[in-house]
C-alpha cells in the first residue's frame, strides 16, 4: 500500500475523533512524513483518549462454565488482595464499608428485614435458613475431620529408613 493511501486510511479512521479543519491539515502532513509510522503515532497523540468509545466487556450468562470460571479467578484475585492487608488497612476497610452501608441505608436502597412485604420476608428467612444449615454442616464436618485424625506419633519411627530404601542400598553395594 502506497504512502498516501495509508494515510488516507487513517484519516478516514481518525476523523470521526477530529474535526474536519484539522483532518485536512493531518492529509497534508501525511504526504510529507517520510515514515507513515512516524505520522501514525503524531496523530494518535491528539487523539484524546476520552472521545475514544471502550467496547463493553461481553457478558456471560449465569450459571455456564466460562461464567464460574471468571467468577472463581475474581474471588481468588479478591481474597488475594484482602489477604494482603496490614490491620490498619483492614480497618480503614472495614469502616469504608460501613459508612457506605449505611449511607445506602440512609437513601432507602437496603432495608431491612421489618421495611420489606411478608412474601419477601418469609423468602429472605428461608435463604438465611439454608445458609445457617450449610454452615453447621460445613463446621460439623470440619470438627468430626479434626477429631478423627489420629495423632502424631513420636516412637521414633519416622527417623528409620523406609525397608525400598535399604533394599535399594543393598543392591548398589552388591552390583
Amino acid at each position: 500500500m502506497a504512502r498516501s493511501s495509508q494515510a488516507t486510511l487513517c484519516i478516514i479512521i481518525i476523523h470521526r475523533h477530529t474535526s474536519s479543519l484539522k483532518t485536512e491539515l493531518m492529509l497534508r502532513r501525511a504526504q510529507n512524513f517520510k515514515c507513515f509510522i512516524k505520522f501514525f503515532s503524531a496523530i494518535w497523540s491528539l487523539i484524546r483518549p476520552e472521545k475514544i468509545k471502550k467496547l463493553p466487556k461481553k457478558q456471560l450468562k449465569k450459571n455456564t462454565s466460562a461464567y464460574l470460571h471468571q467468577r472463581e479467578k475474581a474471588n481468588a484475585r479478591k481474597r488475594k488482595f484482602l489477604d494482603k492487608m496490614t490491620d490498619e488497612e483492614r480497618e480503614i476497610k472495614r469502616a469504608k464499608d460501613r459508612a457506605y452501608y449505611q449511607q445506602k441505608k440512609a437513601e432507602k436502597k437496603v432495608k431491612n428485614i421489618a421495611q420489606v412485604t411478608q412474601r419477601e420476608q418469609r423468602k429472605q428467612r428461608k435463604k438465611w435458613k439454608e445458609a445457617s444449615k450449610k454452615y453447621r454442616e460445613k463446621k460439623k464436618k470440619l470438627s468430626s475431620i479434626v477429631n478423627n485424625t489420629p495423632p502424631h506419633s513420636d516412637d521414633g519411627l519416622a527417623g528409620t529408613p523406609s525397608v525400598r530404601r535399604t533394599v535399594g542400598k543393598k543392591n548398589c553395594a552388591e552390583g
